[in-house]
This record gives C-alpha cells, sequence and structure tokens, in this order.
C-alpha cells in the first residue's frame, strides 16, 4: 500500500509496508510526535524540580544560619538580663544603705555621757 504512495519508506520491512496504510502510518507519526512532546515536558519539569530543590536547600542553610544568629542573640540578651539584675540587686543595696544613713542622721543625737 505505501509502495505506492510513498516509496522512500523503501527501508521498512516488506511486511510491515504492506499492511501499513498511510493513516496508520499519520496516526503512528502522531503518536511518536506525542511521545517526543511528553518526554521533553519531562525533561524540562526535572529540571525545574532540581532548581527548586537547590533553592530550597540554599533556603534552609540560610534559615539554619539565622537560628543560630538568633540562638546566639538570646544566649547574649539571657547574659545581659543576669548582669541588669546584679546591677539592681545592687543599687537596691547601695539605695537601702543610703536609706539607713539618712534616718540615722536625722534621728536625735543621743544623750552624751559626762565623765
Amino acid at each position: 500500500m505505501l509502495k505506492r504512495r510513498a516509496p522512500g519508506l523503501a527501508w521498512l520491512p516488506v511486511a510491515l509496508r504492506d499492511k501499513l496504510t498511510p493513516t496508520m502510518l499519520g496516526s503512528a507519526v502522531a503518536a511518536l510526535s506525542v511521545s517526543i512532546a511528553y518526554v521533553v515536558n519531562a525533561q524540562h519539569e526535572i529540571h525545574n524540580t532540581q532548581s527548586e530543590v537547590r533553592r530550597l536547600r540554599q533556603s534552609v542553610e540560610d534559615m539554619q544560619k539565622e537560628q543560630e544568629l538568633l540562638h546566639k542573640i538570646d544566649t547574649q540578651l539571657a547574659v545581659i538580663n543576669g548582669k541588669i539584675e546584679g546591677i539592681m540587686s545592687e543599687v537596691d543595696r547601695q539605695r537601702e544603705w543610703r536609706e539607713r544613713i539618712e534616718d540615722a542622721a536625722e534621728s536625735p543625737p543621743h544623750a552624751r555621757r559626762r565623765r
């Protein structure tokens, strides 16, 4: 059948050339085209997925660095808070000491003993 219409397909085996019609050949070419388009699309999707995975890994690394930095900041804040509490307790102690001295200075003097 194809011998008359497509002499360029002489390379096909005789059994196939005898049974293959132009419609069947067109369907086969269309199926091959669809398959090639599917493979190309799949490769494109694989490439996009790989680049997305690289981007996400970089994002995770950045987040880990930020988390480490936040942990360091949190630790330093805890140290500073401890120092502030120490300073506040010292300020309170000195205030109490000053108030005791002021109270003692304001109270009347005790009777002196004469010799």
